[in-house]
């Protein structure tokens, strides 16, 4: 790829703006992001390369644009006025981010999700990429509501215009059908993080942890709950942690488990920060992750660099593939309560075996999901999108 001084790139989308790595320092007034690591973990890879970047984006903070330019990293941040801006298909936010895509003019931008930061990156003009992280058609039919239902046609929307389509896993290129056909798989990805602290599991705290962006419809959290009773019953863990959005004290997890008895030994914590989280599920004796479906799996991915044993959907999406068909963690049926118990019990009672599958785990994470191996699949698919003539084949 061309030297970082003669290219910018753009990277379009719900960004973690405060886990950026500043080069002058976090600012001080930066306006509140979204709660989405990924993107984060995209563009400081990309920054320590030694790439120019600029990330467009939105928050709700914001009543007009605001730039916060640090020479190699520019953050172009316009307003928010989501829910109801679904309606139009997000023009105004959309309108906002063309103007500053057009002020801070980019040789490419790459566009996380296919929803209206894709869309403004396609009206843009500029030599766009759209990388898939979730399947839009799934999560309607798991979220059956209006929201959902525009994101839908949004999606479609962007599908129809998109040319160089990404996506973060084979399992989401096969499920997107023809869609999907030709689209380079570049997976997610997490640094690593020296300052990890990592135990046996034998000698961990005896809880299990769930880490959820929500409690119902694909979160599939009741089930969960469900299951921990007969755990708890069996004596092998007296503590479920529940963390993320509607999970905290009198949310709508809480109010689930009390009016169906099923709030016995769990800890409601509700929404912290994405290091909190991370600090969980490495203290953790196991993660449960209920989802029906995803498209990749980070908390998983998060369990696997922490060693922490992980049970989840034999038939979640990606989950079955993430961790190797079983070989880096306990998969079960995720809609059977009785199934999520006895998985839960094996990963108690197999202690040697649970150590077994998270040293497996630790170890497909440094082969496939490194920071290294990553940016250099995206780098390779930026040249090929600003030289056709170059090979996409990573």
């Amino acid at each position: 790829m061309a030297e970082s001084s003669e290219l910018r790139i753009g990277i379009a989308g719900p960004i973690s703006l405060d886990l950026l790595d500043y080069p002058r320092g976090r600012p001080s007034n930066l306006p509140e992001g979204y709660p989405a690591p990924i993107i984060a973990h995209f563009v400081n890879g990309l920054l320590k390369r030694g790439h120019r970047i600029a990330v467009f984006t939105t928050s709700k903070d914001l009543e007009k644009p605001r730039v916060f330019d640090q020479g190699q990293l520019i953050a172009a941040v316009s307003p928010r006025y989501r829910p109801r801006s679904a309606l139009s298909f997000f023009r105004a936010e959309r309108r906002w981010l063309n103007g500053l895509m057009a002020e801070y003019r980019c040789d490419v931008i790459w566009a996380m999700w296919s929803y209206e930061f894709a869309l403004a990156a396609l009206d843009s003009g500029l030599p766009t990429v759209v990388h898939y992280h979730d399947h839009a058609w799934t999560i309607l039919r798991n979220n059956t509501d209006a929201y959902r239902f525009l994101r839908w046609l949004l999606n479609a929307r962007v599908t129809r215009r998109a040319k160089n389509r990404v996506v973060n896993s084979e399992y989401l290129k096969e499920a997107l059908g023809r869609h999907g056909r030709g689209a380079c798989v570049i997976p997610n990805f997490l640094p690593v993080d020296p300052a990890l602290r990592e135990l046996p599991v034998a000698e961990r705290a005896s809880f299990i942890v769930t880490i959820s962006n929500g409690f119902a419809g694909c979160k599939n959290v009741r089930r969960a709950l469900e299951a921990f009773q007969g755990v708890r019953e069996q004596g092998l863990c007296d503590e479920y942690r529940l963390i993320g959005n509607q999970m905290g004290p009198g949310e709508e997890a809480e109010r689930y488990a009390v009016a169906h008895g099923v709030a016995g030994g769990v800890k409601f914590v509700g929404a912290v920060s994405y290091e909190k989280a991370l600090a969980q599920i490495a203290e953790a004796r196991l993660l449960v992750h209920p989802a029906l479906e995803e498209s990749f799996g980070m908390t998983i991915l998060e369990a696997m660099r922490a060693g922490t044993p992980v049970v989840a959907g034999r038939a979640s999406g990606n989950v079955p593939h993430l961790l190797d068909m079983g070989r880096c963690g306990f998969l079960c049926n995720i809609c059977d309560p009785r199934d999520i118990e006895a998985a839960v019990t094996e990963a108690f009672r197999q202690g040697a075996d649970a150590q077994a599958k998270a040293e497996a785990a630790k170890a497909r994470f440094a082969q496939y999901y490194n920071e290294d191996r990553v940016m250099e699949r995206f780098e390779r698919y930026c040249a090929h999108v600003l030289d056709p003539s170059l090979s996409n084949t990573i």
